[in-house]
Protein backbone atom coordinates (compact mmCIF):
# COMPACT_ATOMS: atom_id res chain seq x y z
CA UNK A 1 0.00 0.00 0.00
CA UNK A 2 2.88 2.39 0.74
CA UNK A 3 5.55 1.09 -1.67
CA UNK A 4 4.49 3.38 -4.53
CA UNK A 5 4.71 6.38 -2.23
CA UNK A 6 8.11 5.25 -0.89
CA UNK A 7 6.69 5.76 2.61
CA UNK A 8 7.37 3.68 5.72
CA UNK A 9 4.08 1.98 6.78
CA UNK A 10 4.78 2.62 10.46
CA UNK A 11 5.12 6.38 9.99
CA UNK A 12 2.02 6.53 7.79
CA UNK A 13 0.15 4.67 10.54
CA UNK A 14 1.37 7.20 13.12
CA UNK A 15 0.04 10.15 11.13
CA UNK A 16 -3.29 8.39 10.59
CA UNK A 17 -3.70 7.62 14.29
CA UNK A 18 -2.78 11.21 15.21
CA UNK A 19 -5.51 12.40 12.84
CA UNK A 20 -8.01 10.01 14.42
CA UNK A 21 -7.13 11.38 17.88
CA UNK A 22 -7.80 14.94 16.71
CA UNK A 23 -11.13 13.92 15.17
CA UNK A 24 -12.20 12.05 18.30
CA UNK A 25 -11.23 15.07 20.37
CA UNK A 26 -14.05 17.02 18.72
CA UNK A 27 -16.42 15.31 21.15
CA UNK A 28 -14.93 17.36 24.01
CA UNK A 29 -14.43 20.69 22.21
CA UNK A 30 -16.89 23.39 21.25
CA UNK A 31 -15.09 23.99 17.97
CA UNK A 32 -15.92 21.33 15.39
CA UNK A 33 -13.76 20.69 12.34
CA UNK A 34 -16.35 18.53 10.58
CA UNK A 35 -20.00 17.62 10.96
CA UNK A 36 -20.67 14.33 12.82
CA UNK A 37 -21.45 12.51 9.55
CA UNK A 38 -18.27 13.73 7.83
CA UNK A 39 -16.21 12.96 10.92
CA UNK A 40 -17.50 9.37 11.07
CA UNK A 41 -16.84 8.90 7.34
CA UNK A 42 -13.27 10.21 7.61
CA UNK A 43 -12.53 8.09 10.67
CA UNK A 44 -13.90 4.98 8.95
CA UNK A 45 -11.65 5.70 5.96
CA UNK A 46 -8.64 6.18 8.25
CA UNK A 47 -9.37 2.91 10.06
CA UNK A 48 -9.63 1.05 6.76
CA UNK A 49 -6.23 2.36 5.62
CA UNK A 50 -4.78 1.55 9.05
CA UNK A 51 -5.95 -2.06 8.81
CA UNK A 52 -4.57 -2.39 5.27
CA UNK A 53 -1.14 -1.17 6.43
CA UNK A 54 -0.92 -4.17 8.82
CA UNK A 55 1.32 -2.37 11.31
CA UNK A 56 0.90 -4.49 14.42
CA UNK A 57 1.75 -1.87 17.03
CA UNK A 58 -0.87 0.42 15.47
CA UNK A 59 -3.62 -2.08 16.33
CA UNK A 60 -2.66 -2.07 20.00
CA UNK A 61 -2.37 1.73 19.93
CA UNK A 62 -5.73 2.43 18.30
CA UNK A 63 -7.53 0.10 20.72
CA UNK A 64 -5.93 1.76 23.76
CA UNK A 65 -6.80 5.19 22.38
CA UNK A 66 -10.41 4.12 21.81
CA UNK A 67 -10.55 2.71 25.36
CA UNK A 68 -9.24 6.06 26.67
CA UNK A 69 -11.82 7.87 24.52
CA UNK A 70 -14.61 5.82 26.11
CA UNK A 71 -13.33 6.65 29.61
CA UNK A 72 -13.33 10.36 28.74
CA UNK A 73 -16.89 10.08 27.40
CA UNK A 74 -18.04 8.43 30.63
CA UNK A 75 -16.43 11.15 32.76
CA UNK A 76 -18.12 13.75 30.56
CA UNK A 77 -21.45 11.89 31.00
CA UNK A 78 -21.78 11.15 27.30
CA UNK A 79 -22.97 7.64 28.04
CA UNK A 80 -24.74 6.97 24.74
CA UNK A 81 -21.64 7.91 22.74
CA UNK A 82 -19.52 5.83 25.14
CA UNK A 83 -21.72 2.78 24.48
CA UNK A 84 -21.32 3.27 20.73
CA UNK A 85 -17.57 3.65 21.19
CA UNK A 86 -17.41 0.39 23.16
CA UNK A 87 -19.25 -1.44 20.37
CA UNK A 88 -16.86 0.09 17.83
CA UNK A 89 -13.87 -0.99 19.94
CA UNK A 90 -15.10 -4.59 20.06
CA UNK A 91 -15.86 -4.65 16.33
CA UNK A 92 -12.43 -3.28 15.42
CA UNK A 93 -10.73 -5.81 17.68
CA UNK A 94 -12.64 -8.69 16.12
CA UNK A 95 -12.14 -7.42 12.57
CA UNK A 96 -8.39 -6.96 12.92
CA UNK A 97 -7.70 -10.52 13.98
CA UNK A 98 -9.87 -11.96 11.21
CA UNK A 99 -7.68 -10.49 8.49
CA UNK A 100 -5.47 -13.27 7.03
CA UNK A 101 -2.43 -11.00 6.64
CA UNK A 102 -2.59 -9.91 10.27
CA UNK A 103 -3.05 -13.45 11.58
CA UNK A 104 -0.18 -14.74 9.43
CA UNK A 105 2.26 -12.08 10.66
CA UNK A 106 1.26 -12.58 14.29
CA UNK A 107 1.58 -16.36 14.07
CA UNK A 108 4.95 -16.06 12.34
CA UNK A 109 6.27 -13.75 15.07
CA UNK A 110 5.02 -16.07 17.82
CA UNK A 111 6.53 -19.25 16.33
CA UNK A 112 9.71 -19.15 18.47
CA UNK A 113 7.58 -19.23 21.62
CA UNK A 114 5.47 -22.20 20.54
CA UNK A 115 6.29 -25.87 20.09
CA UNK A 116 6.12 -25.62 16.32
CA UNK A 117 8.75 -25.66 13.60
CA UNK A 118 10.09 -22.19 12.86
CA UNK A 119 9.59 -21.22 9.23
CA UNK A 120 13.16 -20.45 8.21
CA UNK A 121 12.06 -19.08 4.81
CA UNK A 122 10.38 -16.06 6.44
CA UNK A 123 11.91 -13.26 8.44
CA UNK A 124 10.78 -13.08 12.04
CA UNK A 125 10.32 -9.47 13.17
CA UNK A 126 10.09 -10.38 16.84
CA UNK A 127 13.43 -12.21 16.79
CA UNK A 128 14.97 -9.36 14.81
CA UNK A 129 13.73 -6.71 17.26
CA UNK A 130 14.83 -8.80 20.23
CA UNK A 131 18.35 -9.02 18.76
CA UNK A 132 18.45 -5.26 18.12
CA UNK A 133 17.22 -4.48 21.64
CA UNK A 134 19.72 -6.82 23.30
CA UNK A 135 22.58 -5.42 21.22
CA UNK A 136 21.44 -1.90 22.15
CA UNK A 137 21.35 -2.72 25.87
CA UNK A 138 24.86 -4.15 25.69
CA UNK A 139 26.14 -1.14 23.75
CA UNK A 140 24.74 1.24 26.37
CA UNK A 141 26.35 -0.79 29.16
CA UNK A 142 29.71 -0.53 27.37
CA UNK A 143 29.40 3.21 26.70
CA UNK A 144 27.02 4.61 29.36
CA UNK A 145 28.41 8.15 29.14
CA UNK A 146 29.79 8.79 25.68
CA UNK A 147 27.27 7.22 23.30
CA UNK A 148 27.85 7.01 19.55
CA UNK A 149 27.40 10.75 18.96
CA UNK A 150 30.63 11.41 20.86
CA UNK A 151 32.47 8.54 19.18
CA UNK A 152 31.79 9.58 15.59
CA UNK A 153 29.79 6.50 14.52
CA UNK A 154 26.10 5.83 13.89
CA UNK A 155 23.90 3.84 16.26
CA UNK A 156 23.22 1.38 13.42
CA UNK A 157 26.90 0.62 12.96
CA UNK A 158 27.49 0.35 16.68
CA UNK A 159 24.92 -2.41 17.28
CA UNK A 160 24.97 -4.23 13.93
CA UNK A 161 27.73 -6.75 14.58
CA UNK A 162 26.23 -8.09 17.81
CA UNK A 163 22.67 -7.96 16.48
CA UNK A 164 23.82 -9.94 13.43
CA UNK A 165 25.37 -12.60 15.69
CA UNK A 166 22.08 -12.90 17.60
CA UNK A 167 19.91 -12.91 14.47
CA UNK A 168 21.92 -14.11 11.43
CA UNK A 169 19.15 -13.20 8.97
CA UNK A 170 19.81 -9.51 9.64
CA UNK A 171 21.22 -8.45 6.28
CA UNK A 172 21.76 -4.72 6.79
CA UNK A 173 22.36 -2.19 9.53
CA UNK A 174 19.22 -1.12 11.37
CA UNK A 175 18.50 1.30 14.17
CA UNK A 176 17.55 0.21 17.69
CA UNK A 177 13.81 0.12 16.91
CA UNK A 178 13.14 1.67 20.30
CA UNK A 179 13.32 5.40 20.98
CA UNK A 180 14.50 4.96 24.56
CA UNK A 181 17.31 2.62 23.54
CA UNK A 182 18.13 4.79 20.53
CA UNK A 183 18.65 7.79 22.80
CA UNK A 184 20.77 5.62 25.10
CA UNK A 185 22.99 4.30 22.31
CA UNK A 186 23.43 7.79 20.84
CA UNK A 187 23.77 9.88 23.99
CA UNK A 188 24.32 7.44 26.85
CA UNK A 189 22.29 7.17 30.05
CA UNK A 190 21.66 10.92 29.99
CA UNK A 191 19.85 10.53 26.67
CA UNK A 192 17.46 7.94 28.13
CA UNK A 193 16.78 10.15 31.15
CA UNK A 194 16.04 13.23 29.05
CA UNK A 195 13.75 11.36 26.65
CA UNK A 196 11.94 9.70 29.57
CA UNK A 197 11.41 13.09 31.23
CA UNK A 198 9.94 14.44 27.99
CA UNK A 199 7.41 11.62 27.79
CA UNK A 200 6.51 11.96 31.48
CA UNK A 201 6.05 15.73 31.09
CA UNK A 202 3.69 15.21 28.14
CA UNK A 203 1.60 12.71 30.11
CA UNK A 204 1.41 14.94 33.21
CA UNK A 205 0.39 17.90 31.04
CA UNK A 206 -2.41 15.86 29.47
CA UNK A 207 -3.67 14.64 32.84
CA UNK A 208 -3.56 18.12 34.41
CA UNK A 209 -5.46 19.68 31.51
CA UNK A 210 -7.80 16.73 31.17
CA UNK A 211 -7.02 16.79 27.45
CA UNK A 212 -7.98 13.71 25.46
CA UNK A 213 -5.89 14.93 22.51
CA UNK A 214 -2.68 15.24 24.53
CA UNK A 215 -3.17 11.89 26.26
CA UNK A 216 -4.07 10.24 22.96
CA UNK A 217 -0.93 11.61 21.30
CA UNK A 218 1.09 10.48 24.34
CA UNK A 219 -0.25 6.91 23.98
CA UNK A 220 0.65 7.02 20.28
CA UNK A 221 4.21 8.29 20.82
CA UNK A 222 4.91 6.09 23.84
CA UNK A 223 3.78 2.81 22.27
CA UNK A 224 5.44 3.47 18.92
CA UNK A 225 8.61 4.45 20.80
CA UNK A 226 8.77 0.92 22.16
CA UNK A 227 9.14 -0.63 18.70
CA UNK A 228 10.47 2.18 16.48
CA UNK A 229 13.23 4.79 16.42
CA UNK A 230 11.88 8.01 14.96
CA UNK A 231 13.31 10.76 17.18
Amino acid sequence: LTSDLHAHPTYVAMFIIASIVILLGQSFNEKKYFSPVKSIFIQALFLLVLILLVVKISFITINLILATYIIFLIFNKQLMTAAKGLILLLLIGLAIFQIPGVKQRLLNDLQPFQNIHLNVSEENKLLERTALWKASFNDISKHPISGTSFRGISSKSSIYKEAKSLYPKLQKEKNCHNNFLECGVRYGILGIILFSLMTIFLLITGLKQGSFEIIGIWILLFLFSLTESFM
